[in-house]
C-alpha cells in the first residue's frame, strides 16, 4: 500500500510540473515542453534555467543548465554544470564538469577532466586532457594539452602540443610545428620547423670526450650528454643540461650552459655515486655549412656519497676541497658543433 502511495505521489508531481509553452507567440502550433525535476526537454530559445538530472535543449539557448547530463543542440550563451556537458554549436560562458564538449567555437572557461573544442577557442581550459581542434587563445593547463591550430597564450602540462606557438609552453615534453614568437620550456622541446638542433663533440677538464645532442629553441634548449674518462673505473657518465644563445653579432653568440653529470661506480664492493654540476660560459662562433666552434671557462662542483673519492681533473685553473665530499674546480670547455637548424 505504501509503495503505491509513493508511486502516485511522484506521478502527481510529474503531472503538475509538466507544462506546455509556446516557442513563439506568433506561431500557431505550440511545441511541447517537459520540465520536471528529473528530465527537462525544451524547445529553441527557452527562457528559464534548466535544473534536472538530464537536460536536453533544442535549438539555440541563453540560459544556465545544471544537471548530471546537459545537452544543448545548437549555440549556447550561459553556463553548463554537470558530469557530461555537450554543446552542438558555438558556446559563450562557463562549462564545468567531468566531460565538456563543444562542437563549435568557445569563448570562456572549460573546467573538467576532459575538455574538447572542435572549433576556435578563447579563454581557459583546465583539466586532465584539453583539446582544441582549431586556433586557441588563452591558457591550457592539464596533463595533456593539444591545439591543432595556432596557439597564443600559455600551455602548462606534462605534454603540450600546438601547430604554431605564440607564447609559452611549460611541460615535460613540448611539441610545436613552428615557433613564431614564444618559447617552449621542458625536458624535451621539439620544434619541427626551425628551432635549435645541434650535435657537439667537446672536451673539458674532467671528461676528455663528450658527445651531446641539443634541442629546443636558441633562447632555451636542453642537452643530453654522454661523457668518457679513461682514468675512471666507470669510464662513462651521462648528463643533462640547459643552455641559451645570446646574440652578440651575426656570427658570434654568448652561450651559457648548465649541465649535471652523474655515474655510479663500484669500488671494493661499495657503490660510489659521482655527481658533478658544471656551469660553462661559452663563446660560440659560426663557421660555414652549419659548423661552429664553442669554448669558454667552466666552474664545476663535485659531490660524492663516500669520502675522498673525487674525480681528479686532467687539468685545472683552480681547485679547492671544501670537505671530504665537496670539491670545486675551474677549467675550460672546448668543442665543435654541427647545427641541424637554428632559427634566427
Amino acid at each position: 500500500m505504501m509503495k503505491k502511495k509513493v508511486i502516485l505521489f511522484f506521478l502527481l508531481i510529474f503531472i503538475l510540473t509538466a507544462k506546455f509553452y509556446a516557442q513563439d507567440t506568433n506561431e500557431i502550433e505550440k511545441q511541447p515542453v517537459v520540465y520536471t525535476v528529473f528530465i527537462n526537454i525544451v524547445p529553441d530559445s527557452f527562457k528559464y534555467p534548466l535544473v534536472g538530472f538530464i537536460n536536453i535543449a533544442n535549438g539555440n539557448q541563453k540560459n544556465p543548465q545544471a544537471g548530471f547530463i546537459n545537452l544543448n543542440e545548437k549555440a549556447l550563451t550561459g553556463m553548463q554544470l554537470g558530469y557530461v556537458n555537450t554543446v552542438g554549436g558555438d558556446f559563450k560562458g562557463f562549462q564545468g564538469g567531468f566531460i565538456n564538449t563543444v562542437s563549435g567555437s568557445v569563448t570562456g572557461p572549460q573546467v573538467g577532466f576532459i575538455n574538447t573544442v572542435a572549433g576556435v577557442g578563447q579563454g581557459i581550459q583546465t583539466g586532465f586532457v584539453n583539446t582544441v581542434g582549431n586556433n586557441f587563445q588563452g591558457i591550457q593547463t592539464g596533463f595533456i594539452n593539444t591545439t591543432l591550430g595556432d596557439f597564443k597564450g600559455a600551455e602548462i602540462g606534462f605534454i603540450n602540443s600546438s601547430k604554431k606557438l605564440n607564447g609559452l609552453q611549460v611541460g615535460f615534453i613540448n611539441y610545436t610545428d613552428t615557433v613564431e614568437s614564444g618559447i617552449p620550456i621542458g625536458f624535451l622541446s621539439i620544434v619541427r620547423k626551425g628551432g635549435y638542433k645541434a650535435f657537439e663533440l667537446s672536451a673539458n677538464e674532467l671528461y676528455p670526450l663528450n658527445l651531446a645532442f641539443k634541442i629546443g629553441v636558441p633562447y632555451f634548449y636542453t642537452s643530453f650528454n654522454l661523457s668518457y674518462n679513461y682514468n675512471l673505473n666507470n669510464k662513462f657518465s651521462n648528463g643533462f643540461g640547459i643552455g641559451s644563445h645570446i646574440k652578440l653579432s651575426e656570427r658570434a653568440f654568448l652561450n651559457p650552459e648548465y649541465t649535471i653529470y652523474s655515474s655510479l661506480r663500484f669500488n671494493n664492493d661499495q657503490s660510489d655515486y659521482d655527481h658533478l654540476s658544471q656551469l660553462a660560459l661559452n663563446y660560440v662562433y659560426d663557421l660555414k655549412y652549419g659548423f661552429s666552434l664553442a669554448g669558454g671557462p667552466t666552474i664545476s662542483w663535485q659531490q660524492h656519497n663516500n669520502e675522498n673519492s673525487f674525480i681528479d681533473p686532467l687539468f685545472a685553473l683552480y681547485q679547492h676541497e671544501f670537505n671530504t665530499k665537496n670539491k670545486l674546480h675551474v677549467g675550460v670547455n672546448l668543442g665543435i658543433r654541427y647545427e641541424i637548424f637554428r632559427s634566427r
